[in-house]
């Protein structure tokens, strides 16, 4: 069974997340992330920002400061299912590109129209307060496709390298996981979710989707004991997975 969760990143939910992976007790827990963000959202006063793009800052920035108002820090729902992969023995696979490689592709292939749109959003992006980004997750969670799609017509280049791409590499990773572990739980942005769901369709009934709205303003879910699945061989242990 692959289980794919749904998160957001700004949002106070890694207790809930983190009891969908107590309850699922999967052999691989995967996540939205490279090895190298791994390790600066585990090192954050260690995080060296001279030489990061100043794109790349304010989208840091702006998520940092709309976590603060939901009283969270950015990623912790990633950072409470690794401690809960660790808690069962589950594997931990980072299975991302690399943000570096990423944000360079977007900048390098990126026209000056969009550019300049990009500027402007993140210049608004410096007023924007919990109401306004309430709204925005309603209109995603109202109707994701259409929210994708407008977000593709307005970012085609962010789109493409961000989501797209990055939904591919993840798939690819999944199936290849998949063949090591029989259980897996997916951590990924709700942004993901349905692209990620696409590209692994060929599985059907091997798929649990669980989307972010289903949760986010529930209580989290109740504790279902369950017996670890058996397995021919050594246990599973706490490792990384390569990308």
């Amino acid at each position: 069974m692959i289980t794919i969760v749904g998160t957001g990143h700004v949002f106070k939910i890694g207790h809930k997340v983190e009891a969908i992976i107590l309850n699922r007790r999967p052999q691989c827990v995967c996540l939205e992330l490279d090895r190298d963000r791994f390790w600066a959202l585990t090192h954050r006063d260690e995080i060296d920002t001279r030489g990061v793009p100043v794109a790349y800052r304010l989208m840091a920035d702006f998520q940092e400061r709309i976590a603060g108002q939901y009283g969270a820090k950015v990623g912790e729902e990633m950072e409470a299912a690794a401690n809960a992969a660790k808690n069962i023995g589950a594997s931990i696979a980072c299975i991302d590109m690399n943000a570096q490689v990423a944000f360079s592709r977007v900048w390098v292939t990126m026209p000056f129209e969009e550019r300049v749109k990009l500027a402007v959003t993140l210049f608004a992006s410096l007023f924007a307060r919990r109401r306004s980004v309430e709204s925005e997750v309603k209109r995603f969670e109202d109707d994701s496709s259409a929210y994708m799609n407008e977000f593709g017509q307005q970012f085609p280049t962010i789109k493409k390298v961000l989501i797209d791409d990055r939904n591919v590499h993840m798939a690819k990773n999944i199936e290849e996981l998949h063949a090591k572990f029989l259980d897996m739980v997916v951590v990924v942005g709700d942004g993901h979710v349905e692209g990620l769901t696409r590209l692994l369709s060929h599985r059907k009934g091997e798929l649990e989707i669980i989307r972010l709205r289903s949760y986010r303003n529930e209580p989290p879910e109740p504790f279902r004991p369950k017996e670890p699945p058996k397995i021919d061989g050594p246990t599973v242990g706490y490792s990384f997975e390569a990308e």
